[in-house]
């Protein structure tokens, strides 16, 4: 038996079984920064400029965990 992994939950055979309706969430909870935010909703819509990818790569770090527990990746 041959099985698909899908990159996305929603390209799984089983989503429009699973998800009766689709929703779009527009209220931000837990971001202030409003410049964040639109570059969040860049990324959401597919409208990724140069000049957001470059804000966006610019923020990656490397992680350090204190207590030594790292998360799981998946």
């Amino acid at each position: 038996m041959e099985y698909y992994s899908p990159t996305f939950a929603f390209d799984a055979t089983s989503w429009p079984t699973c998800i009766g309706a689709p929703m779009s969430l527009t209220r931000v909870f837990r971001q202030k920064d409003q410049a964040f935010v639109d570059m969040l909703n860049a990324m959401r819509w597919g409208q990724m400029s140069d000049q957001i990818i470059s804000r966006f790569c610019k923020l990656s770090r490397e992680i350090v965990y204190e207590d030594g527990i790292e998360p799981t990746q998946l």
